[in-house]
């Protein structure tokens, strides 16, 4: 909604391109027709401004991400904690995968503190990036999902949210790429994530605030 919101009060178009942080990091690094990166972490938009891809300046933290548990609305599960994944009738949780995604970074940290990341050995399945975390256990391929609060907010299923003690801060940055071929559109939607209005909307769909 932020980035509609952008639109309707700027008068710009604005192109979304979706995928795993590490995978959009490495189509920057290799010309990909971007304007703005926006991560879910710190460490690849400072990997894109220590390879010369990313203006140093704009680099600007927009938000925190925050971890719930998401199951399907028919799942027998009581989701009321954490102790949820435990659940006998719990074959498969999804997370996504570390390798690649700094949400299943996070959701490695929440299971390890939470002395689950043994117990869950064998049951875990690991997505491409967030998204298809949620995708896998309302498809029934899991479970119950370790994912961001900010995608269970629009769903029908059941959501608890992890405590953010369970993890370390999920910073999310931006930078505008230094081959952008629209600098100045980039540099206003830029700014305009710093934008009382855009940290609303931010806020309202489940992230902590930016800097």
């Amino acid at each position: 909604r932020f980035v509609k919101y952008f639109v309707a009060t700027s008068g710009l178009k604005a192109v979304v391109s979706l995928g795993s942080t590490s995978n959009l990091t490495q189509q920057g690094e290799n010309g990909a027709p971007f304007d703005v990166f926006l991560s879910a972490d710190v460490a690849h938009v400072d990997k894109l401004v220590a390879g010369g891809f990313a203006e140093p300046d704009s680099k600007y933290v927009y938000a925190r991400g925050r971890l719930a548990l998401w199951a399907r609305q028919e799942s027998p599960l009581e989701l009321t904690g954490p102790e949820a994944l435990l659940d006998p009738s719990v074959k498969y949780v999804s997370i996504a995968n570390p390798g690649f995604a700094p949400y299943g970074i996070a959701a490695e940290q929440a299971l390890d503190r939470l002395g689950y990341l043994d117990q869950l050995k064998g049951k875990i399945v690991y997505a491409q990036n967030i998204s298809m975390t949620q995708q896998y256990a309302a498809s029934g391929n899991a479970d119950i999902a370790v994912t961001a609060l900010s995608l269970t907010r629009d769903s029908d299923g059941k959501t608890y949210e992890l405590n953010a003690d369970l993890y370390e801060p999920i910073e999310q940055a931006l930078a505008v790429l230094v081959t952008a071929l629209h600098k100045d559109s980039a540099n206003r939607f830029a700014a305009y994530m710093k934008d009382s209005r855009a940290r609303a909307i931010l806020d309202e769909f489940g992230y902590g605030p930016g800097d």
